[in-house]
């Protein structure tokens, strides 16, 4: 592990979020059904945001990121090894790296992206404000 910024970049971002620049910064290589896992994810936003740009709001393009969001929670119980709601129990640091990274993604941008195009979909709304959008990714701006 190493114990410093290993690029100014990465401190310019951390001091603008208010972070501390001493946090550690952990090298992890994923596994093979991990990255299966996010680039399905990642691919049905694809998708999605594809149909979006020629004027198609897609009920179907929506439920494969919400069928992906859920292999993804499968994938995340089986690297805990317990129900939800028990202490997790993780056969190895590179799970638990997994199970939160992922966990965070799930609840911080995937959800609430679907359920914004959800709402949107059952209210038949016209225009939609971008600025109103959950962000999936940060914005390139937001990294400067």
């Amino acid at each position: 592990m190493k114990n410093n910024i290993t690029k100014l970049q990465d401190a310019r971002v951390f001091k603008r979020k208010g972070w501390p620049l001493n946090l550690p910064v952990k090298e992890v290589t994923f596994s093979t059904e991990y990255s299966v896992r996010w680039f399905a994810l990642h691919k049905a936003h694809d998708r999605f945001m594809r149909a979006l740009a020629k004027n198609q709001l897609r009920a179907d393009k929506l439920r494969t990121i919400s069928a992906e969001m859920q292999k993804c929670d499968a994938f995340i119980g089986k690297l805990t090894g317990v129900p939800p709601g028990e202490e997790p129990n993780f056969k190895t640091e590179r799970d638990k790296y997994e199970c939160l990274l992922m966990s965070y993604f799930i609840a911080e941008r995937a959800m609430p992206f679907v359920n914004f195009w959800r709402d949107v979909l059952a209210s038949d709304a016209g225009g939609v404000n971008s600025m109103d959008v959950p962000k999936w990714y940060d914005d390139a701006e937001d990294e400067r």
